[in-house]
């Protein structure tokens, strides 16, 4: 398969529950009636999230059949 896409350019893809940090965000900004909002400090929720994504939880993923 021949590709156009620059030399050096990988794209991957995660699912949703892959990602639960930027998951949170956008949960977090669907619920906010805020069109911006900057951050000094990681929201409730999230440092325990990130801090969990640093050292590599597991997390089991969700399939429906």
């Amino acid at each position: 398969m021949q590709s156009n896409a620059p030399k050096g350019l990988v794209l991957q893809s995660f699912s949703r529950e892959a990602n639960y940090c930027a998951d949170f965000m956008a949960n977090l900004a669907l619920s906010s009636s805020r069109e911006i909002c900057v951050y000094a400090h990681p929201p409730t929720g999230l440092a325990r999230l990130l801090q969990e994504d640093l050292i590599g939880v597991a997390r089991p993923r969700a399939v429906r059949i």
